[in-house]
């Protein structure tokens, strides 16, 4: 009875219970068989398609019922299935399946298995990184890539018989896989950390979506230089990147990561200072509502015992004390209900790259329905906010152009609020430490 077959399909008993997930069946069956041998080819038989049972719970990621086998097979068997023409591993690329792509490799702790398995091709010379990349199977191309680890550029110099490396089957159609697996190929920086360097907020979003880890995990995750993506993006100045982090965790969470010191023995608020990033500085503040752990984060010292501040005054980076000080100053409710309601006029300025210059000379030309003038709107609108006689009627006109656009910018909304709830004494108050370039 258990080599009796379906008549369509060709599946054995062992296939229905492995397709449907039933873990304890699958027990029951191969503990029927005594004999290795004959247990081996009962696990080897095919259906009309070709398929094993186990290569169909690859590809539909049943965990359970290829663990289960898998455990009633020695190692030098595991190692055969896995390093075959059509692979184990070449089935969980297709599904996408990576909790068994995982469960599988974790069998293996030998390097050279290791590469011996992830390295393995079809009979076109395909490795498991060429069918996932061509099906567009994002998280199995990600999990590859991390499991070959250091070994990751010579997965991707692979050729196959038609002499193309997995790269060359992206289609178009999946553009952030592409730009993902083209970072792999271009720098030593893992993806993450260099959309980080880069300010790519899309792509870095995509990655901590699309990973099959934690948010906290690969955020934590250290590259070459023993910086975490954090770091990286506070080294950068990238705010974009630091604002799309702090909105995928909790305040105590995004607290955690900030305190946490690279190799060098800096948080990233060290970085942001040491590199005169006061836009990241300003950024990572910002995000930060409680203003006990707010000063937590300001108080924290690197390995040569300086706060951040600190180490602005020694180093005489003017704006990036003054950002900093003004942090500590808001320390009242009254202050901090400023603060997160009006968002500061500053966040709309990139301090370190652009000096102002007068209200007239910057043009006030802008269509209202061109989408790439809205940074410039928004700009001019802090400008002349930030001026010694605001024109706070041409502010607001600017303002009202910028909602037209997009009305849920960040940045109009900023605007708005800085032009209709600041009064004249407090705007040039900040314009004191905002303008001392």
């Amino acid at each position: 009875m258990i080599n009796e077959r379906t008549e369509n399909e060709g599946w054995t008993c062992l296939h229905i219970s492995t397709i449907v997930n039933n873990a304890n069946v699958i027990s029951y069956i191969l503990d029927k068989i005594q004999n290795e041998e004959e247990r081996r080819q009962f696990i080897g038989e095919m259906d009309r398609l070709g398929w094993t049972s186990l290569q169909w719970g690859c590809m539909l990621d049943n965990t359970a019922s290829v663990e289960e086998t898998m455990n009633k097979l020695s190692l030098d068997d595991q190692v055969d299935l896995m390093t075959r023409s059509w692979s184990l591993l070449h089935a969980t690329a297709q599904g996408n399946a990576i909790n068994t792509m995982k469960c599988l490799m974790d069998r293996f702790e030998d390097d050279t298995t290791r590469w011996k398995i992830i390295k393995c091709a079809t009979l076109e010379g395909k490795t498991a990184l060429h069918i996932a990349i061509a099906d567009g199977k994002a998280k199995a191309v990600i999990m590859l890539l991390d499991i070959a680890g250091k070994d990751s550029k010579k997965l991707l110099a692979i050729r196959d018989r038609s002499n193309r490396t997995a790269q060359s089957y992206t289609s178009g159609q999946f553009p952030l896989l592409e730009q993902y697996v083209e970072s792999a190929v271009k720098f030593e920086s893992p993806p993450l950390h260099q959309a980080a360097l880069d300010n790519d907020r899309l792509l870095a979003e995509w990655i901590l979506v699309t990973h099959p880890d934690s948010y906290g995990t690969q955020i934590s995750k250290r590259n070459q230089e023993g910086l975490t993506v954090l770091h990286s993006a506070s080294h950068a100045n990238s705010i974009e990147v630091i604002e799309e982090i702090s909105k995928m965790m909790t305040e105590e969470e995004f607290v955690n990561h900030l305190l946490t010191r690279s190799d060098g023995g800096r948080t990233a608020l060290h970085l942001a200072v040491v590199h005169n990033n006061p836009a990241a500085i300003h950024t990572i503040l910002k995000r930060i509502q409680n203003s006990v752990e707010r000063k937590k984060v300001m108080d924290t010292v690197d390995e040569g015992g300086e706060t951040a501040l600190q180490v602005s005054k020694r180093l005489s980076y003017n704006t990036a004390e003054q950002i900093l000080e003004y942090h500590q100053q808001l320390v009242s409710t009254e202050k901090e209900k400023l603060f997160h309601q009006v968002q500061h006029t500053f966040y709309t300025l990139n301090i370190p790259d652009e000096k102002l210059v007068s209200w007239s000379q910057i043009t006030k030309e802008h269509a209202e329905d061109d989408l790439s003038t809205r940074r410039d709107v928004n700009y001019d609108a802090t400008v002349s906010l930030l001026q010694d006689n605001p024109d706070i009627e041409e502010s607001r006109r600017m303002v009202e152009v910028a909602q037209r656009v997009d009305p849920d910018n960040i940045n109009t909304w900023c605007n708005k609020g800085s032009s209709s709830c600041l009064s004249s004494h407090l705007l040039g108050t900040w314009k004191k430490w905002l303008l001392n370039l």
